[in-house]
C-alpha cells in the first residue's frame, strides 16, 4: 500500500545496513551431503556469505585468543568484538545490541535442491557463529521437519556447546547416516529421550 519507506540505518558511507546474499547449495546431494567433504563445502560457502568483513580484525584476535574454534555457539567470548550472542532466534541481549547485523535465512538448498533441512540449519548456525554475526533468524516456512529447531537450539545453548562441539556432533551424525547406523533426522538423533 503505497511507497515503501526503508527505515534501516545507514553506515558511515551512506549505505543501508542490509545485504542480500545468494549462496548456491549442492543440487540433489542425496547421501553425499553427509560426507565430510561436502559438509565442509557447504559450511565454507555459508561462512563466505555470512562473514562480517567489518569484523575481520576482531576475527583474527578471536582466533589468537581462542584457538581451534573454542568460542560458544551461542555467544562470542570477546567483548571487544561487540557480538552479544549468536542463536537461532533472538535473545534480549541481541535485541538491545546496536549497530550489528544478523542473518535472516531459511531452508537453504532444501527445496528443489533436496538438502537435509536439519543438517543445513545447523551448518548455517555454525557459519553465522564463525562469521561473527550476533544472531540468526531462521524462517522454516512451516515445514514440519523443522518443528524441533527451537528445542534443539535451546538444548545446545543450555549445554554451553562450542562451535567445535556442534561441528563434531554434526560430523558424527553424518558418519552414522552414511554407515546406516541411524535413519533418524539430526534433531531426533541429538536430543535425549527421542
Amino acid at each position: 500500500m503505497g511507497d515503501y519507506q526503508d527505515n534501516k540505518p545507514f553506515d558511515s558511507m551512506g549505505r543501508r545496513k542490509t545485504w542480500i546474499v545468494a549462496i548456491d547449495a549442492l543440487c540433489n546431494p542425496r547421501m553425499r551431503q553427509y560426507e565430510i567433504e561436502y559438509l565442509v563445502r557447504e559450511t565454507i560457502k555459508a561462512l563466505c556469505g555470512f562473514f562480517d568483513q567489518s569484523k575481520y580484525k576482531c576475527r583474527i584476535e578471536l582466533s589468537e585468543t581462542y584457538p581451534k574454534h573454542a568460542k560458544d555457539v551461542g555467544s562470542s567470548e570477546s567483548k571487544k568484538c561487540n557480538a552479544e550472542g549468536t542463536s537461532v532466534g533472538e535473545s534480549s541481549s541481541v535485541r538491545d545490541f546496536q549497530g550489528s547485523i544478523g542473518i535472516a535465512t531459511g531452508n537453504w538448498g532444501c527445496g528443489a535442491f533436496g538438502g537435509d533441512l536439519e543438517v543445513k540449519s545447523m551448518i548455517q548456525w555454525l557459519a553465522a557463529s564463525e562469521g561473527l554475526r550476533p544472531f540468526i533468524h531462521y524462517y522454516s516456512f512451516g515445514v514440519a521437519a523443522m518443528q524441533k529447531l527451537e528445542e534443539v537450539t535451546r538444548w545446545i545453548l543450555q549445554h554451553g556447546w562450542t562451535v567445535s562441539d556442534l561441528w563434531s556432533m554434526l560430523a558424527e551424525y553424518c558418519n552414522q547416516r552414511l554407515s546406516s547406523k541411524t535413519f533418524n533426522g539430526f534433531f531426533d538423533w541429538l536430543l535425549p529421550n527421542n
